[in-house]
């Protein structure tokens, strides 16, 4: 038995996901660059670490990857709303309410709020996508004819 074979003229669609561009605001073509950094070893040592870090190819600038911003930006809610919500068991169930404890507890909020903000370029990246897709489904809208 003979196995078909397709060939088509389109390319393969990529696999995992695809970088988007903060500056020109899309999912333009890109190029690879790799750098180096210096990470720390268990002996106290460091060695170097190869990066690999798509930036576009109109600007020239780092592009981002949607899937790693939403991960950085959870992660530091989680993390924010964890140590807030132990913050607040603990003043209520160890210490009496007083000015005092209160006034730790406000200071410790304002500190895991500024840990929730903590990844700005993260928060700015996805802000900026979803007011592009909200534009892209307005230009959709007005104009459902495919693009050529």
């Amino acid at each position: 038995m003979d196995d078909i074979e397709t060939i088509t003229d389109e390319p393969e669609a990529p696999k995992g996901e695809e970088p988007w561009c903060l500056t020109c605001r899309g999912y333009t073509d890109y190029r690879k660059k790799w750098s180096t950094v210096s990470r720390a070893d268990m002996d106290g040592g460091t060695y170097p670490d190869t990066v690999e870090t798509p930036h576009c190819i109109d600007c020239e600038q780092p592009m981002h990857y949607l899937r790693s911003c939403r991960a950085l930006v959870w992660a530091m809610n989680f993390l924010a709303c964890t140590m807030w919500t132990i913050a607040l068991l603990a003043t209520l169930s160890l210490f009496d309410i007083s000015s005092g404890s209160l006034l730790a507890f406000a200071l410790f909020s304002i500190l895991c709020w500024g840990i929730s903000r903590m990844p700005h370029k993260s928060r700015q990246v996805l802000r900026e996508w979803k007011k592009w897709k909200e534009e892209e489904s307005f230009k959709e809208l007005i104009d459902p004819s495919p693009k050529e």
